[in-house]
């Protein structure tokens, strides 16, 4: 929402967010569709995506003429489609009002494309975690997903608790692993030095690359970051789909000195064959945080548990 953002600062162009403010915006209908649960709106640097039940629906960018994307794919690899030649139209034309107007045929296309086998565990999972965790503003909230910064790594979730006496926001960077075989980074720990053991000399996404990960955002991006989670409060806040405590204006949103880092395992078997890898990676990250300071908890919830806990 500044008026110049830092690198990787996420955030409405103000224009966008005049738009969805004016009863006479071509944004301001998507206010209603997103009180929906089926919808979230993620914001980015200077456009936004709408998401349908965890699938991406739409990319809207621009300030003055709004653009639009919308993946046509989904309308095929199935037996049959409904609206193709419709959303074609709408597509070409980029009249994003008709879009809006008509997501019925942008959903039903999607719906039935999952249906003809193309569905992924993952998305629903992730939309299952943000439908839970965007009900209480006083309790962990998720601001954004997918946060990601080129050379410097990604994080699954960003995530608030407000502090009732402070009046400030404890930020947290969520890495969300499903099942046992989520776990490993490819490592082994020699004279207390944590090494890949991949001929590529590179680690793979398990815990202890994103613990990496998080200790690079939170330090060498902490602005960017922060601005970020501000920037999704205070507009979530403007746009009517959430209540945050102490966010009237950008500046009185205040944080904690501390962001923190949180592992989230979700349907994990403790698995004797298994045990030593889990262990492994914590054993990294104790190695790894002595260095960062980036303070972290592992939280093990069950298969369809998709309450964040902090």
């Amino acid at each position: 929402m500044l008026s110049k953002k830092l690198e990787y600062e996420r955030g409405l162009h103000p224009a966008q967010m005049d738009s969805f403010l004016d009863p006479n915006g071509v944004l301001f209908p998507l206010r209603d569709v997103l009180k929906s649960n089926d919808f979230q709106i993620e914001f980015r640097k200077d456009y936004f995506n709408i998401y349908y039940k965890g699938g991406n629906l739409l990319k809207v960018k621009g300030s003055r003429r709004f653009g639009f994307e919308f993946d046509i794919n989904y309308c095929n690899n199935k037996p049959e489609t409904q609206y193709k030649s419709q959303i074609e139209s709408i597509l070409k034309q980029q009249d994003l009002y008709a879009a809006i107007m008509h997501l019925d045929y942008l959903t039903s296309e999607m719906e039935s494309w999952w249906a003809a086998g193309h569905d992924k565990k993952e998305r629903r999972e992730q939309h299952s975690i943000c439908q839970v965790n965007r009900q209480n503003e006083n309790d962990v909230y998720v601001v954004d997903i997918e946060y990601a910064a080129t050379g410097y790594g990604r994080a699954d979730i960003l995530a608030v608790k407000h502090n009732g006496q402070s009046g400030k926001y404890k930020v947290y960077l969520i890495e969300y692993k499903q099942g046992n075989k989520s776990v490993s980074s490819g490592l082994k720990i020699v004279d207390g030095v944590v090494l890949p053991t991949s001929s590529t000399g590179s680690f793979i996404s398990g815990i202890y690359k994103h613990y990496e990960d998080a200790s690079r955002l939170a330090g060498l991006l902490r602005n960017d970051l922060l601005n970020t989670v501000r920037n999704s409060i205070y507009t979530r806040n403007r746009l009517g789909l959430a209540a945050f405590p102490s966010a009237e204006t950008l500046d009185s949103i205040k944080f904690d000195d501390e962001i923190e880092m949180r592992f989230v395992l979700s349907d994990y078997k403790k698995l004797d064959a298994e045990r030593d890898v889990l262990e492994r990676e914590l054993s990294a990250v104790r190695i790894k945080e002595k260095e960062s300071r980036l303070k972290w908890d592992c939280i093990l919830i069950s298969a369809d548990d998709y309450r964040l806990r902090v």
